[in-house]
């Protein structure tokens, strides 16, 4: 190889390694500036944070985003928020502290304010519904309450999820996906289940309902399906065709 040659790959080569250490030093520039940014996004707005992280499927991030502007805040909306970015995520601890908190809310005279909120989001949701002509109808209370009790029970608590499902479900309002039905499903995905008479408890409500009032049915059809869900997981395949039976005479 001639000198001249070699002296020209040598400072190709020398412009080759300053272009490459100059895009990785501006890459890494780039890279610190995201980071400080959305650390200062983070500290002041972690409600914008939660958001754009839900939007891009980043649940996880999302709850606790949603989690960090509540604590920022101490808002009922916005603790009702973490609580649902939570559900969504599966943080079942997470939804047990804050769905306990957002049930238990007080305004500022003390007066408990649940409920209202239940109202006004079941307001919302209904008329968002409606302007889509979609048959569906909110029940906010109850998607958080069994919500809260099936996080109760996949974090241990199964007998208090229980005896909360139990003194907050009756036969006359066994909507689907009610306490007692998030009980259910918890149950049934346990391969140590607690020692609680769940069969003879939804039997009981069962036994109250009028089958031929239209409303009841629906309640009666309900309470069949947890049973057969419940005699199909434990293989009590006498109980289970009792309970089919008696969900397929329901008109």
């Amino acid at each position: 190889m001639h000198e001249n040659e070699a002296a020209k790959l040598a400072e190709e080569f020398n412009i080759a390694k300053t272009i490459l250490k100059t895009a990785f030093t501006f890459v890494l520039i780039f890279i610190l500036i995201v980071i400080l940014v959305f650390n200062v996004l983070a500290l002041f707005f972690p409600g914008f944070v939660s958001d754009i992280s839900k939007d891009l499927g980043m649940n996880g991030i999302a709850a606790e985003f949603s989690i960090g502007n509540y604590n920022k805040t101490k808002g009922q909306e916005d603790l009702a928020l973490a609580v649902e970015r939570c559900i969504i995520a599966k943080k079942h601890d997470k939804v047990v502290k804050y769905g306990k908190e957002l049930i238990e809310f007080t305004d500022s005279d003390g007066k408990h304010i649940f409920q209202s909120l239940c109202e006004e989001k079941d307001k919302q949701l209904n008329q968002i519904y409606e302007e889509n002509n979609w048959k569906l109808k909110s029940d906010y209370y109850l998607y958080i309450y069994g919500e809260y009790v099936y996080s109760l029970y996949k974090t241990g608590q199964k007998t208090a999820a229980y005896n909360i499902a139990k003194d907050k479900t009756d036969e006359t309002n066994y909507k689907t996906n009610n306490m007692l039905t998030m009980f259910v499903n918890a149950y049934v995905e346990d391969k140590e289940k607690p020692d609680v008479e769940i069969t003879k408890l939804l039997e009981s409500l069962y036994d109250k309902l009028d089958t031929e009032n239209a409303e009841q049915k629906l309640y009666a059809k309900n309470i069949c399906l947890d049973l057969i869900i419940i005699y199909n997981n434990l293989n009590d395949n006498t109980n289970l065709e009792i309970w089919q039976k008696k969900f397929d005479t329901i008109k």
